[in-house]
């Protein structure tokens, strides 16, 4: 007897080089556009605080080049046609403090969507890909054993606990979420990005 495995998903993820010397730098750009926008922009927030897209910005370029090596990578991996370009088509910064609620289950237009972590406390919030090969209506979910480690087949979400200097990328399609943020230390910061082909 064999199993046949049909269909296959995954997370590409690097750190982000010279990390160490660009959190403060991010932090602070952070820090001036939440002063210029206290209100944000709520996409995908239900409580917390959102920027408006920013690009262009020759601080980010070295996030965009992690971005692109990375999307080469998914490229190949998911079988895709060369582009002719690779293009961060849209970054924002999220900031929630303790206790917030990132956001609400969504996806993302473009091919390819991610995030970098610039702050990452303990417990500030897992992110929740969505399998989306599970039915949650389907009959057997009657028969799950709780006690038993969750799998790629019965899992509802895959969890990434968030690390600094860690940059995640995924096809934009695929549902996702954040968690609240339970630090004691206050803020969880990362910069959202979505990638284009052409």
């Amino acid at each position: 007897m064999n199993r046949i495995d049909i269909f296959k998903t995954s997370i590409w993820k690097t750190s982000l080089t010279g990390f160490k010397e660009l959190q403060p730098k991010f932090i602070r750009f952070v820090e001036i556009l939440k002063n210029d926008y206290p209100l944000g922009v709520h996409q995908t927030v239900n409580v917390g605080w959102q920027s408006p897209p920013f690009g262009g910005e020759p601080l980010f370029e070295p996030l965009c080049e992690c971005v692109a090596n990375l999307t080469k990578l998914a490229i190949i991996d998911s079988n895709l046609s060369q582009p002719n370009e690779i293009c961060v088509e849209a970054m924002w910064a999220n900031y929630n403090e303790k206790h917030t609620i990132a956001n609400v289950e969504h996806t993302h237009h473009g091919v390819f969507a991610g995030v970098c972590y610039v702050l990452a406390p303990k417990d500030s919030g897992e992110l929740l890909i969505k399998n989306n090969g599970l039915n949650p209506i389907w009959e057997g979910m009657r028969f799950l054993d709780r006690n038993k480690v969750e799998n790629g087949y019965t899992k509802s979400y895959h969890s990434i606990n968030p690390i600094e200097g860690m940059v995640y990328l995924w096809q934009s399609h695929m549902p996702h979420i954040v968690v609240p943020n339970k630090s004691n230390q206050i803020t969880r910061l990362s910069i959202s990005f979505t990638v284009t082909l052409k």
